[in-house]
């Protein structure tokens, strides 16, 4: 599996993250998925939700918060402004994500947790734009998760 050759650009009411439908297939390779990443003029503790991957799956987005990146990699970007999101859908089965971005940078970091179909063991994934990956078994979650 290759690293996805994601873009981002700016729509009438979101920033948005188009990421390949696959990155392996050279046809479907350029069409993108336009996910609405953060919403323009969004505040900590701003909410929407999109369904860019059909009406069936709907995706909820949160704003954590925004402040000054300390974080480990790219050491040269600390101070520099950025994002904390976390999006989930429950469809077909829960996963949650809380990805940090820095401007002009993107993606620095995701966290996600996720289980399989059956409401097994939630698993931890962390994923860093500069490769490095790691992955815990976590204990399992209750069935429902209010936000």
């Amino acid at each position: 599996m290759t690293a996805h050759s994601t873009q981002f650009r700016r729509g009438a009411h979101y920033i948005e993250l188009g990421t390949p439908l696959d990155d392996e297939d050279p046809v479907l390779k350029s069409e993108l998925i336009w996910e609405p990443i953060l919403k323009l003029g969004a505040a900590a503790g701003d909410s929407w939700i999109s369904d860019h991957w059909g009406p069936d799956h709907p995706v909820h987005y949160l704003v954590e918060g925004f402040g000054d990146y300390e974080g480990p990699q790219p050491a040269d970007r600390h101070g520099e402004c950025a994002v904390a999101i976390s999006h989930w859908s429950d469809v077909p089965f829960r996963v949650e994500t809380l990805t940090i971005y820095i401007r002009g940078v993107g993606n620095v970091l995701s966290l996600t947790r996720s289980n399989d179909s059956e409401g097994g063991a939630m698993r931890m994934t962390a994923r860093s734009s500069f490769g490095s990956r790691s992955s815990a078994q976590a204990p399992k979650a209750p069935a429902s998760t209010s936000r």
